[in-house]
């Protein structure tokens, strides 16, 4: 097949969905298709695929949104492609991945009041633009599948745009385990744990994101701050994007600043893999953090809330614990306290990591070509 994968950013220096759209394009360049990438920032490009700059208006956000959209339609009138894939919020395309979950959901989770939702559209128009592209996207400019990466999200798209449940297609992320596997963690543990100062009694709790606010490190904090109170030694690693000062003034009122390491973001963070016991997301949503797939690859049991959709790949008790409400920081606390227990820790690590081993880039790459394949029969067809 030819195919045109569409996101503004292809890269391995920013976050999950710009990492992922390079993953999925050298896997299908793998499996004998012609992959061309049309996106702004294009580093790296796998062998095989075929970068296509897609230039932006240089002044507001809510321009630059339209103005990509706008101009990936002007590129694709002078091309033939048998799947267009919009890996971002774009149309007309053949197939669009919902990676970013659904952007009313996402808005109220944020602001759940309707008051502060439109206060935030006027002072941040771009988010009102993310909310009117969403509506034609599912409207006059529906795609003939939509592939999402959890049953969490197919259930909003349904929910909140009536889209039917055939023309949405679950085809979860995978991880690449030649660098995330226990093996790795098993011989880098000692060394990054001495780096990073960890005592061997101290139980260190792994969060691994940037929207610290929405997924929850406030109620990691919080949890901490019950564990000292019962006696375990705890440190909470904190890897990615934000800004720290303001959790260290919970953490300083709380009585546990010394507890915290703000680590920044890392391309490596599969040292920090390596030196947890525990990894934490306590999110309020999240359609499928792929940290928590990460994390289980290594052999980490894994907290996660019901608002992350990698939580359906968890067994609660089994492989890792699964929270009703990302805010409940006293169960979370719970959690922490039993895998506190070395022996409870190598049991759901060990099952974590076998639960992890069909997730791979190979089979999210089949999953999603053989949804390009349904869509060309069916044009074929002329249905």
């Amino acid at each position: 097949m030819k195919i045109a994968l569409v996101n503004k950013v292809f890269s391995r220096r920013h976050g999950g969905g710009e990492k992922y759209a390079l993953d999925l394009a050298e896997s299908l360049c793998r499996l004998g298709h012609h992959v061309d990438l049309l996106g702004h920032v294009i580093d790296d490009p796998p062998a095989g695929a075929v970068p296509l700059e897609i230039p932006l208006p240089q002044w507001s956000k809510s321009r630059k949104t339209l103005g990509f959209i706008r101009s990936v339609r002007r590129e694709l009138t002078h091309r033939h492609y048998d799947i267009v894939y919009g890996m971002t919020p774009c149309y007309p395309v053949d197939v669009l991945f919902l990676g970013g979950g659904v952007w009313t959901h996402h808005m109220r989770v944020r602001y759940p009041s309707w008051l502060g939702r439109w206060y935030r559209y006027v002072v941040h128009p771009v988010q009102l633009t993310n909310a009117l592209v969403e509506r034609r996207l599912y409207g006059r400019h529906m795609p003939r599948r939509v592939i999402a990466n959890s049953e969490l999200g197919k259930g909003h798209l349904t929910r909140f745009y009536n889209v039917p449940g055939e023309r949405i297609v679950v085809a979860r992320h995978g991880v690449d385990h030649h660098v995330f596997n226990p093996g790795m963690r098993a011989l880098h543990r000692g060394p990054q744990r001495q780096a990073l100062g960890l005592g061997d009694d101290e139980l260190a709790v792994l969060f691994v994101g940037n929207n610290w606010r929405l997924k929850g490190v406030e109620t990691i904090i919080r949890a901490a701050k019950v564990l000292c109170e019962r006696g375990q030694a705890v440190r909470i690693l904190i890897v990615g994007k934000g800004k720290p000062w303001q959790y260290e003034s919970i953490a300083q009122k709380l009585g546990i600043k010394p507890c915290l390491m703000f680590l920044g973001h890392s391309s490596q963070v599969q040292r920090y893999y390596a030196a947890a016991d525990v990894f934490a997301l306590p999110t309020r949503y999240d359609p499928f953090a792929v940290v928590t797939l990460e994390a289980m690859a290594c052999g980490l049991p894994a907290i996660t809330s019901i608002h992350n959709g990698a939580a359906e790949v968890i067994q609660h008790g089994v492989t890792g614990m699964v929270m009703q409400e990302p805010d409940d920081w006293r169960t979370l606390a719970d959690h922490l306290m039993a895998l506190g227990d070395a022996g409870l820790r190598a049991k759901l690590g060990a099952a974590a990591a076998q639960t992890a081993q069909p997730f791979t880039h190979e089979a999210n790459a089949r999953a999603v070509a053989e949804v390009f394949q349904d869509v060309m029969r069916e044009r074929e067809c002329g249905i």
